[in-house]
């Protein structure tokens, strides 16, 4: 797709020129259109605001744009839009739609050259997240249990470092806190979240050390693995392969009963290590349609009583119906026991992006989740529970309050599928602070 250099760059200083202004030229910026010319203050503007810079002093408006120099031209446009407002930004984020690959080379280089002309170390990707959550339960309409309220407070410090032109190294430090407490009725937790070194193999990345594990982020909640990442991607595929241990606080499955009601250990918890292999996979079926997958292999000690291992694999598509509506659907299924499927459709409105304030997302999901479609050691929230499956709804909003904020809401309301007339209600609001 090619347009011509002159037209394509006076549109986007159309857009450009609603949120911001720069001073009126004194000299002649370009010496191929002259002052009288109809495009030459906005491309005075332009070349004031550095977002073009010519070719030898000259416009060459008859020149044919590349791709690529288009995508050039947006990417400055976008290094610019901090103070844009969210028309602007709106029209930016379609521009860059339309050159996504061009873009991330583009992007790439300037991330290096930024990379390799500041320190050795930099903070960044940190953030700041309050939380609160609350569960109700009630069984053939009479309240049976309310667990208590929960309010916590989350920080996570992140390092990252060059260790020569092609490996870097990332530190992630995490603590959190329960702030409805004190002393020793307080509940923390401070450890090194994330440590590992990366860099090119091939045509591959490499990550060793601990990273943040999460396939379509409902195979794991918020966990992390210990081992070997290769990541790689193409213009239309992108993809890591896994060889990791993951280790999690959780009670194992003794055995389960008659009725088939799964035991859990007694005593304190305990961390329990699992070893897994496995990939996932994120294929672009064309601009509007996305196809993700997994498949993993986890041996696990006491998973459940008569197996050590077990299959996890799952799929999901996106697709966007319009500029404002997506729809996803889920499905995920394993062979750890039965209660082993969940599928799920998810529609959503508009995006929230922590670069646009007052942009927002409302969604609604529905479907059924059963226990063991998804990995998690020890089966730790059967703690309270009877039953293992249920059709469940949740009603989301996501808002920017300010640039570099997301603020997360979101109700649950499950219903045990097992007849037993158990109902939850799972409340959860998170603001996140990122720097």
């Amino acid at each position: 797709m090619k347009k011509r250099l002159l037209c394509a760059v006076v549109l986007l200083t159309m857009v450009w020129c609603t949120a911001t202004a720069f001073a009126a030229a004194d000299v002649n910026p370009l010496s191929d259109v002259p002052a009288g010319h109809w495009a030459y203050k906005s491309l005075d503007k332009l070349v004031k605001a550095g977002i073009i810079d010519g070719y030898k002093g000259k416009f060459n408006g008859g020149k044919t744009l590349t791709r690529y120099e288009m995508a050039k031209v947006i990417a400055k446009a976008m290094g610019k839009a901090e103070k844009a407002g969210s028309d602007v930004q709106m029209e930016l984020d379609k521009l860059s739609k339309a050159f996504p690959e061009e873009l991330d080379n583009i992007l790439i280089r300037l991330d290096e050259m930024e990379r390799l002309n500041s320190d050795k170390v930099r903070m960044k990707d940190s953030e700041i997240r309050l939380r609160y959550e609350s569960t109700k339960q009630s069984r053939d309409g009479v309240h049976t249990q309310s667990i208590r309220d929960k309010y916590y407070i989350r920080t996570t410090l992140a390092f990252h470092g060059e260790i020569n032109k092609d490996w870097d190294y990332v530190l992630k430090f995490r603590g959190e806190n329960e702030f409805d407490t004190s002393g020793a009725d307080a509940s923390s937790d401070s450890l090194l979240n994330q440590g590992y070194i990366k860099g090119p193999l091939g045509p591959t990345t490499v990550s060793i050390g601990k990273w943040y594990f999460g396939p379509m982020d409902t195979l794991f909640s918020d966990n992390y693995a210990k081992g070997l990442k290769v990541h790689f991607r193409s213009d239309q595929l992108r993809g890591n392969v896994y060889y990791a241990n993951h280790v999690s606080k959780g009670r194992k499955i003794d055995y389960a009963d008659d009725s088939g009601n799964y035991i859990l250990s007694g005593g304190t918890l305990s961390y329990v290590k699992s070893r897994f292999v496995g990939t996932e996979l994120t294929y672009k079926v064309r601009p509007d349609t996305t196809l993700e997958g997994y498949y993993f292999k986890m041996d696990v000690p006491g998973l459940v009583a008569d197996t050590t291992s077990a299959k996890y694999w799952g799929i999901s598509l996106a697709h966007e119906l319009s500029n404002d509506f997506k729809l996803t659907g889920y499905y995920m299924k394993s062979d750890a026991k039965s209660d082993n499927t969940t599928h799920l459709i998810k529609l959503s409105y508009k995006e929230a992006k922590k670069t646009r304030p007052g942009s927002y997302c409302y969604y609604i999901e529905h479907g059924k989740k059963e226990i063991f479609a998804t990995y998690e050691t020890g089966s730790i929230r059967d703690e309270n529970k009877d039953y293992h499956s249920q059709r469940v709804t949740r009603f989301g909003i996501d808002y920017v309050p300010f640039r570099n904020t997301i603020w997360e809401n979101y109700v649950d309301v499950g219903k045990a599928t097992d007849n037993s007339g158990v109902k939850e209600v799972f409340i959860a609001s998170s603001l996140y602070f990122y720097f």
